[in-house]
């Protein structure tokens, strides 16, 4: 799935960067693979700010994708695999 508009808009709030800073100029305003590829090729001083925008818009869209699972989400990478206990029952659950 491609990030929104308001993807995009919501990100660029959450990640503390101005509108008018170049990679968010063109996330907002090219299609998604087009921003992708002109962010991939801008020189290092806008490295910093893309990686946050990109951090920011999956994110966004990572918050998205879990409320829209619901609480009862039974997806192994829903959740905290972060956490042994977890990672164990998934891979006892697998085995099984």
């Amino acid at each position: 799935m491609n990030p929104t508009s308001t993807h995009v808009e919501e990100a660029i709030r959450s990640s503390g960067l101005r509108v008018t800073y170049t990679p968010c100029v063109l996330m907002l305003r090219k299609p998604p693979p087009e921003a992708l590829s002109k962010i991939g090729n801008l020189p290092d001083a806008e490295r910093q700010k893309s990686f946050r925008l990109l951090i920011s818009i999956l994110g966004v869209a990572d918050s998205e994708r879990r409320a829209g699972c619901g609480d009862n989400c039974a997806h192994w990478w829903n959740r905290d695999l972060r956490d042994e206990a977890v990672v164990r029952q998934i891979l006892a659950e697998g085995a099984a």
